[in-house]
């Protein structure tokens, strides 16, 4: 046998071996019992939402096929995102159809759990509510992760109503300090917008904001605007940092410190500053 033979039989051999691997076809076409009045069989529908794989709440564009969501792209209509969308925000559509995910209320009957409709969920959760507030004061507890004023608000309304203080927000890229920090400045423990799009010279510790930090969709676009060539003219950016992430790989100048010492070397900033008695006149 020469060697071309022995090409094709072996090409032929791992043809054949894959074919025979595969499922067989699906034969049976399903189609939804209650179908949207909207929803034309063959024809995508798009359902504009919004995003929370991160607390950032982009805009977003769900593309619907025969009641199941197979694509989400940016909104360009939205103010933060225009249309950009981020990876966590590419793959959300993984995360709505998780083979782990639940699918139905479960209730942990002698420590099992057994599935229930949303009816006796709900009336479960009411009775529940009702048993603890008549029992006193702050019974009733909430977890949620970082949401937007009105919602946050809605939640103190109901909660107010239970007798207990507001929601306990946990979010894994806590924003606790920003929040402190923006109060001790400006009186308001918020999560504030930069705009950073209309800064001459940006100078950022340890903020990843093209990364994970508050918004890096919108930040990524203002730093675009803030760092392009206009006029003759750019701005700046300078990162301190103990590492050089993907942000401080972007900039400029890359200020490496030590981890924990930033707070050292914006005193150290100020104090030059100060001492070249720049800024003086501004609103205190």
């Amino acid at each position: 046998m020469d060697r071309r033979t022995f090409l094709k039989l072996a090409g032929m051999g791992s043809a054949a071996f894959a074919a025979g691997c595969n499922a067989p076809p699906e034969k049976n076409l399903f189609t939804l019992v209650r179908s949207p009045e909207d929803m034309v069989t063959g024809v995508a529908t798009w359902y504009a939402s919004t995003c929370r794989e991160c607390p950032a709440g982009c805009g977003i564009l769900a593309k619907n096929r025969e009641g199941r969501v197979i694509k989400v792209e940016g909104n360009p209509l939205h103010p933060l995102n225009r249309g950009k969308l981020c990876a966590r925000g590419q793959a959300a559509v993984q995360a709505l159809y998780h083979p782990d995910r639940l699918t139905s209320p479960l209730l942990k009957v002698k420590g099992q759990w057994r599935q229930v409709s949303y009816e006796e969920a709900l009336a479960l959760l009411q009775r529940q509510l009702a048993s603890a507030s008549a029992a006193g004061a702050n019974r009733v507890g909430m977890l949620t992760e970082t949401v937007g004023q009105n919602l946050y608000t809605l939640f103190n309304a109901v909660l107010a109503q239970h007798k207990a203080h507001g929601p306990l927000v946990y979010e894994p890229f806590a924003f606790e300090s920003l929040k402190a920090a923006h109060s001790a400045v400006f009186g308001q423990a918020i999560l504030p917008g930069y705009r950073l799009d209309q800064a001459d010279l940006l100078v950022g510790f340890g903020a990843d904001f093209l990364e994970t930090w508050l918004s890096p969709v919108e930040y990524a676009r203002k730093f675009k605007a803030m760092h392009a060539v206009s006029g003759g003219r750019k701005g700046r950016y300078v990162h301190v940092g103990a590492f050089q992430s993907l942000t401080a790989a972007n900039a400029d100048k890359w200020l490496a410190c030590r981890p924990g010492s930033e707070a050292m070397v914006v005193m150290a900033v100020i104090h030059q500053v100060i001492d070249r008695r720049r800024g003086l006149d501004l609103p205190t």
